[in-house]
């Protein structure tokens, strides 16, 4: 009997190495999880959602081919006249090209893309990078990746994405030949909210535009997105035949603590370098209890995104569901690394 025992066994190792290679993004797309309870932080990951950055890696293959040839959000075009018109300024070249995008939102009902003053600061830095230092890429060797220079310029985003150009100076034939591939999914993702665009003249191909889009944070009220959560999650244990929580004002101010020192300290873990583990903080303010777990996360936009993560993961959602907890608090912090800090902490009183 062991043999067969010993063949299920192995078929399982490489099926999952099969999907590990074949399907590598999947893992990187997916938070993992912690949750802390009985008075103790498990040794697993938090629920951390880290910023998404798209990026197409740059084919630089046709580059000397003498007609224009896409590659996905990076172009090159060595046929057209290199040629400066100093008859119109950097400035309006940019205002013109971010006109043309937010006319082609526009036709589809979209909301209008804003402009970041230092989003373009970030942009214009790599159009000049890669003129002065003669290179076309996603990557620069000064600077690094776009999510590098974009955070150099002090630009909070929860997704990113780049689209470069080389070789044109009238913003509509940029248009016409980046609206093709990548640059296309990114004028019409609904999520990206403000977009950055840089251009500068000269160098080998005479003109190099930046495009980056971002999904800009909107400052939130902590108050407002803590008792959204609370709602939620009381909802959530009437609709599965629970009682309600009970609201714990002091458990609440340790919770807006917590998530406080994790962005101050960035960090996203349950044991704090400032408080310790979830009970040793409990304690450490003094609240009587009889048992306490935390759910944490970070990097998630709103109330629904979090509590719908922690819904999805089964230790979070024990947390949840637990009959026994009698008290919550949730606290929220905007800000730092992630963005968005996010803590609940329950005891059973």
């Amino acid at each position: 009997m062991k043999k067969p025992i010993i063949g299920v066994f192995l078929l399982t190792i490489v099926f999952g190495l099969l999907i590990f290679y074949a399907f590598p993004n999947l893992l990187d797309r997916q938070p993992t999880m912690m949750q802390a309870s009985a008075n103790e932080s498990i040794n697993q990951h938090p629920l951390e959602k880290q910023p998404i950055e798209l990026l197409v890696d740059f084919d630089d293959s046709h580059v000397n081919q003498s007609h224009d040839e896409s590659d996905d959000d990076t172009v090159i075009s060595e046929s057209e006249n290199h040629e400066v018109d100093e008859s119109i300024s950097d400035e309006q070249l940019v205002e013109q090209l971010f006109n043309i995008m937010n006319e082609e939102r526009q036709l589809q009902s979209m909301n209008e893309f804003d402009q970041l003053s230092h989003l373009s600061e970030a942009a214009e830095q790599k159009s000049a990078d890669m003129r002065d230092h003669g290179y076309f890429d996603m990557e620069s060797p000064n600077y690094g990746s776009a999510s590098d220079i974009i955070k150099s310029h002090d630009v909070p985003y929860y997704s990113l994405a780049a689209s470069l150009s080389a070789g044109v100076q009238d913003p509509e034939r940029v248009f016409e030949q980046l609206n093709d591939g990548n640059f296309t999914t990114y004028l019409y993702d609904q999520d990206f909210t403000h977009v950055g665009i840089g251009y500068v003249s000269g160098g080998q191909y005479g003109h190099y535009w930046t495009i980056y889009f971002i999904d800009h944070p909107i400052e939130q009220d902590p108050n407002e997105m803590e008792q959204l959560v609370f709602d939620m999650v009381n909802e959530i244990r009437e609709e599965n035949g629970l009682s309600r929580l009970a609201p714990h004002e002091k458990l609440a101010e340790v919770a807006r603590i917590k998530s406080e020192d994790m962005r101050d300290q960035n960090y996203v873990a349950h044991e704090s370098p400032t408080y310790g583990a979830p009970y040793e903080m409990i304690e450490h303010y003094e609240i009587e209890n009889n048992g306490s777990a935390e759910n944490i996360a970070a990097g998630q936009k709103t109330a629904e995104e979090v509590v719908g993560g922690w819904m999805n993961s089964d230790g979070h959602r024990a947390n949840i569901l637990n009959e026994n907890v009698t008290h919550l608090g949730v606290g929220y912090a905007q800000g730092g690394e992630q963005n968005s800090y996010w803590t609940q902490l329950f005891i059973i009183e």
